[in-house]
């Protein structure tokens, strides 16, 4: 079972987006070789981990699956290397979410733009 981590709702250009980070029990640290000794002994110790970013857009408080993108194998915590803490901050304000919510957006008016336009008027 897939836990969920932290949730957070953003708005951009007038569409509430739901960003919701779920725990990635498929990466790992040996899949990718941009990691040293130390940063793969803290992820042993549990000190950081992988998550799924899963980007939702919102119309009227109605979650628009068909709509959502996500990424996964992204990191979550605290690397040695790192002088900053990976989390919903930087998830939402660095990476990957902006460079996600164009696409969204695009994938929303492609998906059902009839209903974002019944669904506002019922706002």
């Amino acid at each position: 079972m897939i836990r969920l981590i932290e949730t957070r709702a953003i708005v951009k250009d007038d569409i509430t987006y739901q960003v919701r980070v779920e725990e990635d029990w498929d990466s790992k640290p040996f899949d990718a070789d941009c990691y040293s000794d130390a940063d793969i002994e803290a992820w042993r110790r549990d000190e950081w981990h992988y998550v799924g970013v899963i980007v939702t857009p919102v119309v009227a408080g109605i979650p628009i699956d068909a709509a959502e993108d996500s990424l996964w194998g992204v990191e979550w915590g605290q690397l040695p290397d790192l002088d900053r803490y990976l989390g919903m901050d930087q998830i939402c304000n660095v990476h990957p979410v902006p460079e996600m919510l164009d696409g969204v957006r695009d994938k929303l008016k492609r998906f059902a733009p009839d209903l974002i336009e019944a669904l506002s008027k019922l706002v």
